[in-house]
C-alpha cells in the first residue's frame, strides 16, 4: 500500500506492459511485412484498439499483396508511417504531431519524409498512399538524413573544440541559425573554453542556465 492506502494493481500493470509490447511487435512485424521502414504512432495513441485493428488489417493485406513497391521502401531511409487517431483529420489541433491532414485523412510531411495517414484507412487505401507518396518520402528522408549528418558535424566540431561534455540544439533552430552560432562560438573558442569546457550547452534562443541547472543554454546570435 502507498502513503495515501492505495494498493498498485499489479496485474493490471503488468497486462498493460505486456500489451504494449505485443503492439511494439506487431508494429515491427507489419513493417516489414508490408515493406515499410516502420511504423508508430503517438504514444497516447498505441494502447488504443483501432490501432491495433489497423497493424492486424495491413498486416493480413500484407500477407496478400506482398511488400509495397515491390520492397524499394523498407529498411534504413525507407518510407515510415505514423498513425494517428480519426479525429486528426478535423482539425490541425487534433494532430499531434502538427501535420495538418485534411479530411482525406493523409498527408507527406515533407520536411522529415513520414507518411501520415490516420487509422480507419483501409489496408489497401495505406498500399495505394504508399504507392503515390513513397518516391517523394524517400527523397525527403535523403534530404533530411543528409541535412541531419550536416548538423550532427558542426556540432562535434564545436564539441571538440570546445572540449565540451555535450552540445545539443533547439528542435526549431534553422540550419542558417545553426551555421551563425558554430561560427561565432569557434572564432571566440579561446575565450570560451575556459569557460564552458566539460559543460554541457545547448544552442538555442536565448542566453541562460537551464531551469534544472544542468546545461548552459546560448542563443546563436549571442553577442561578446
Amino acid at each position: 500500500p502507498s502513503r495515501a492506502g492505495a494498493q498498485v494493481d499489479l496485474p493490471f500493470v503488468l497486462g498493460r506492459q505486456e500489451y504494449a509490447e505485443s503492439v511494439r511487435r506487431l508494429q515491427q512485424a507489419t513493417a516489414t511485412a508490408a515493406g515499410l521502414q516502420a511504423i508508430f504512432a503517438p504514444a497516447q495513441h498505441t494502447a488504443e484498439p483501432t490501432y491495433r485493428e489497423f497493424l492486424e488489417r495491413l498486416a493480413s493485406a500484407a500477407q496478400e499483396l506482398g511488400p509495397a513497391g515491390g520492397g524499394r521502401f523498407s529498411g534504413a531511409g525507407g518510407v515510415c508511417l505514423c498513425v494517428l487517431p480519426p479525429q486528426a483529420r478535423h482539425t490541425e489541433s487534433a494532430c499531434p504531431t502538427g501535420v495538418p491532414l485534411g479530411t482525406a485523412g493523409h498527408a507527406l510531411d515533407k520536411a522529415t519524409g513520414v507518411l501520415h495517414l490516420v487509422d480507419d484507412l483501409s489496408a489497401a487505401k495505406v498500399y495505394e498512399l504508399v504507392a503515390t507518396f513513397g518516391d517523394a518520402a524517400l527523397a525527403a528522408a535523403r534530404v533530411r538524413a543528409a541535412q541531419q549528418a550536416a548538423i550532427n558535424e558542426r556540432l562535434s566540431r564545436v564539441q571538440r573544440v570546445l572540449r565540451l561534455r555535450r552540445i545539443s540544439k533547439e528542435p526549431l533552430l534553422s540550419v542558417r541559425h545553426l551555421d551563425e552560432a558554430c561560427r561565432r562560438l569557434l572564432e571566440r573558442a579561446e575565450d570560451l573554453r575556459h569557460v564552458v569546457e566539460g559543460s554541457t550547452l545547448r544552442i538555442g534562443f536565448a542566453n541562460r542556465l537551464s531551469q534544472d541547472g544542468l546545461c548552459i543554454e546560448v542563443a546563436y546570435n549571442f553577442e561578446d
